[in-house]
């Protein structure tokens, strides 16, 4: 916020996530207060309203999916340690997978991966085509 007190008329974003980048917070802040005043809204009821995707058990994911979103750990020295991604299944249930396979790791920093088809095996390690 120091930035934005050397720069009258800017505004600035602050975006969080806590849990396990379950829970999100925002806040925009400027030097000004807005024009129309404040506004707030609770969006909670219509998030509640939105169809959910079923998980399906480390048994049942076994075989074929498709990414749908990941993200790659990275250990001290900033090399590419973990992988852990949301694969949607041909019938539209959502399975984890898991990968240490570093080249994996190196290749989903570097390339868009979401939309791939992938391999979930018995333990849930990951496999992208």
């Amino acid at each position: 916020m120091t930035d934005l007190r050397h720069a009258p008329g800017e505004n600035g974003l602050v975006w969080g996530n806590g849990g396990f980048t379950t829970k999100h917070a925002f806040g925009v802040y400027s030097t000004r207060p807005p024009l129309d005043g404040f506004t707030y809204d609770f969006p909670q009821a219509e998030i509640d309203a939105l169809p959910m995707t079923i998980a399906a058990t480390r048994s049942e994911a076994i075989g074929a999916a498709v990414v749908e979103a990941y993200t790659v750990m990275h250990d001290r020295e900033g090399q590419p340690e973990q992988v852990i991604a949301s694969c949607l299944l041909a019938d539209g249930r959502r399975a984890w997978g898991i990968s240490t396979d570093p080249q994996l790791g190196s290749a989903m920093v570097n390339e868009e991966h979401i939309g791939k088809p992938c391999h979930l095996d018995a333990d849930g390690v990951l496999r992208v085509a």
